[in-house]
């Protein structure tokens, strides 16, 4: 699963539309931050990026705002990738991130904890579902730059426990989320919901003999 990085870096990866419900409006916020107060960190960010109301987008604006800031060769934006190259930069990551403002599953999240990386995450819709705070990665609080910051200080700082996250998302995928297993729950429900319509059907046949 794992491919060869560049170890100079420490990479956050962010792969998703570049919109506010997948907050990336808030990610943009704390790089800045982030990049001054962790010399090796680098943010890769992929997705489509429209462009805005005045012609330019995200990444135009976030380029030309900072284009004096010592830390602008650690933000890469890559545009919408193939599905190869996305699977090829989450297994050079070293930390997923999705501040999303609602995510309804978060298939996005096992797709990082697949390739055994810590996550970061939000305490909304179903993420909370898929990733464990404090076990496979940290929760933020939705559209919250202090507590996404605080998020991603924490993994950032911290090696081993980047590598404990990533493990324990690893081992969650393969227990709960494989293909494999998406099929045995999903045919567990179809016999459960086949025998509660037998018992539905049997019932009105039974009072009428009795």
């Amino acid at each position: 699963l794992k491919t060869e990085k560049n170890n100079e870096f420490v990479d956050v990866f962010f792969a998703g539309r570049f919109e506010n419900r997948k907050g990336i409006d808030v990610l943009f916020q704390v790089i800045p931050s982030l990049c001054s107060k962790f010399e090796r960190a680098r943010f890769i960010l992929a997705g489509d990026d429209k462009p805005q109301s005045d012609g330019r987008t995200l990444a135009m604006k976030f380029r030309e705002h900072y284009s004096h800031a010592p830390f602008i060769d650690r933000v890469i934006f890559t545009n919408k990738i193939p599905d190869a190259e996305l699977e090829r930069r989450l297994a050079q990551c070293d930390i997923f991130v999705a501040p999303s403002r609602y995510e309804s599953f978060g298939l996005v999240f096992l797709e990082g904890m697949m390739f055994g990386k810590p996550v970061v995450g939000t305490r909304t819709g179903g993420i909370p579902e898929i990733v464990q705070d404090g076990v496979n990665g940290i929760l933020a609080s939705p559209g919250d730059a202090g507590s996404l910051h605080a998020a991603l200080a924490t993994l950032l700082a911290d090696t081993t426990l980047r590598q404990a996250y990533g493990k324990a998302g690893r081992e969650i995928f393969l227990k709960h989320f494989t293909r494999e297993k998406f099929v045995e729950r999903t045919l567990a429900l179809y016999r459960q919901l086949l025998s509660r319509g037998k018992q539905r059907v049997a019932q009105p046949l039974l009072s009428q003999i009795a």
